[in-house]
């Protein structure tokens, strides 16, 4: 007997065996061939789900002589399988990505998602350090202007190198801050004071660029104009507190 015979003989025991499972439970049945489909070519987890698909049809045929145990005794009981390599044959799909492969992502994608969120705070601190937009890189009326699709945004290349001490004084600062709420979150005053100051440094620097968008948008919310620039103070420090609070709760691992 060749060893494609002895396969073909060990496959037609087995679809038996789970015809057998099948009709007393098909979603057993389907569980078991799933089971060793997805073994692949593992000749350990191959030879452990063949097992199980004997074992229940074996399972299976005793509880029926059991119920019936006049009737003549029928040789069903399926063979055990030699020891030899199984290559099953995967179900076809119309799927491209297995959500598994999609799932590994999301770690890699929640860290950087965290760090961007941290990125906000620093550039929040620089520029509220740095005196604002309007003493960094471009004035607030020219943004102002931008949002009402006036005039662009002079962003130039030299701006990047304007007051290079307060910006690093800026990031220093933030990184202590950021430090300080890592090792005392949630325990005592400290966290909290530290978590304020990041919110009241971020809000001072997104001020400039943030209000005027984000009160044109309670405007056209339909709420008051004399409302509007409180509102859009309040969305702010919404946003301040997420960029202050999010980032060690995705980074940081405290069990």
């Amino acid at each position: 007997m060749t060893a494609a015979a002895s396969q073909g003989d060990i496959l037609q025991r087995i679809n038996k065996a789970l015809a057998i499972i099948a009709s007393e439970n098909v979603d057993r049945a389907v569980e078991l061939e799933a089971s060793l489909t997805k073994a692949g070519k593992d000749k350990n987890a191959v030879r452990v789900a063949v097992n199980a698909i004997f074992d229940e049809a074996n399972r299976i045929i005793a509880e029926r002589e059991r119920q019936a145990p006049a009737e003549p005794r029928v040789q069903a009981t399926p063979v055990q399988p030699k020891k030899t390599t199984i290559r099953s044959t995967p179900t076809a799909r119309s799927t491209v990505v297995h959500i598994r492969k999609i799932e590994k992502t999301r770690p890699w994608f929640e860290r950087l998602l965290g760090v961007i969120i941290l990125l906000v705070s620093f550039i929040g601190s620089i520029f509220a350090v740095n005196g604002g937009w309007d003493q960094t890189w471009v004035s607030s009326d020219a943004i102002a202007g931008a949002m009402q699709y006036v005039a662009p945004v002079p962003f130039t290349s030299s701006a990047l190198l304007l007051n290079v001490p307060m910006t690093l004084i800026a990031i220093g600062l933030q990184s202590f801050l950021t430090y300080t709420q890592i090792i005392y979150r949630g325990r005592n005053w400290r966290y909290i004071l530290s978590l304020l100051v990041d919110m009241i440094l971020t809000t001072l620097g997104f001020y400039d660029v943030a209000i005027p968008p984000l009160s044109k948008i309670a405007v056209a919310a339909w709420i008051p104009t004399a409302w509007a620039w409180w509102i859009a103070l309040i969305a702010l420090v919404g946003i301040t507190f997420g960029s202050s609070w999010i980032p060690e709760k995705i980074l940081i691992d405290r069990d």
